[in-house]
């Protein structure tokens, strides 16, 4: 059970690093010119803080499972408060980044089909001449 935790706090770690690394990445990118979707500062922002807040969780499951030996049960209580409100935090950056993203998926599909409805409507008017 044992390594199956580390293993788990392990790919947490790597999916954190890996992420913001890639946000930022293609910020950059962004940024130099290149035409990217779905790319702002605060989204940037945000998933960066996600990803620290996902390494903060790892350090401090490993930290209480493999570092720590509590000799009370409430001083266990305590400790395991912080974790569980960084999965609160978590939970709550998640979903407000999930509502950007399908606002701005919204916007680029709906600019999509209205530069479909031109072309078509173009075509029309050049067809009936």
């Amino acid at each position: 059970m044992e390594i199956v935790v580390a293993i788990l706090i392990a790919a947490m770690i790597v999916f954190a690093v890996w992420s913001a690394m890639r946000e930022i990445k293609a910020y950059r990118k962004y940024l130099s010119g290149s035409k990217e979707y779905l790319v702002s500062r605060k989204r940037r922002n945000r998933r960066v803080v996600i990803s620290i807040v996902l390494v903060a969780e790892a350090l401090l499951l490993f930290l209480g499972i493999y570092v720590l030996a509590f000799q009370k049960p409430m001083q266990m209580l305590l400790y395991w408060i912080a974790p569980m409100l960084l999965i609160i935090l978590l939970v709550y950056l998640g979903m407000q980044d999930f509502r950007e993203t399908s606002r701005d998926l919204d916007v680029i599909v709906r600019e999509a089909s209205d530069v479909i409805l031109k072309k078509n409507s173009k075509a029309q008017v050049q067809n009936s001449k």
